[in-house]
């Protein structure tokens, strides 16, 4: 809360305790107390909501400010290393898988001629 909502709020209370309190005694001058209440409620209001929002944006921009100079940082090195990692258990998960196959295909190419060769041997016998 600003200074100056501190003061909107203390001078009708400073008023009030310095003069004698006393009703309106027509309905004029209750209109007036009325309307002088309604008018000045609203800007006391404002100025509140206006040092909240003042404040609530010093934090936010403090936390902001933490988040990006010390989490933000750390949690990317962290995830730079366990991507790191993964990529090279990855790669060597595809070497291997690569290697396999071509093992796979080269014994099934091996086998395919010669098992045409006998099929045709066979067909002419």
């Amino acid at each position: 809360m600003s200074k100056k909502s501190i003061i909107i709020l203390a001078i009708p209370t400073i008023l009030l305790i310095a003069a004698p309190l006393s009703l309106p005694e027509t309905p004029e001058e209750l209109k007036e107390t009325g309307n002088l209440t309604l008018q000045a409620f609203p800007d006391v209001l404002k100025e509140v909501w206006q040092g909240f929002l003042n404040s609530l944006l010093t934090i936010w921009e403090w936390i902001k400010t933490f988040f990006n100079s010390y989490i933000n940082p750390f949690l990317q090195n962290i995830w730079q290393n366990i991507w790191q990692e993964r990529k090279k258990i990855v790669s060597q998960e595809l070497e291997k898988e690569k290697q396999t196959t071509f093992q796979e295909i080269k014994t099934i190419l091996s086998k395919f001629p010669k098992s045409l060769w006998e099929k045709a041997k066979g067909l002419i016998k």
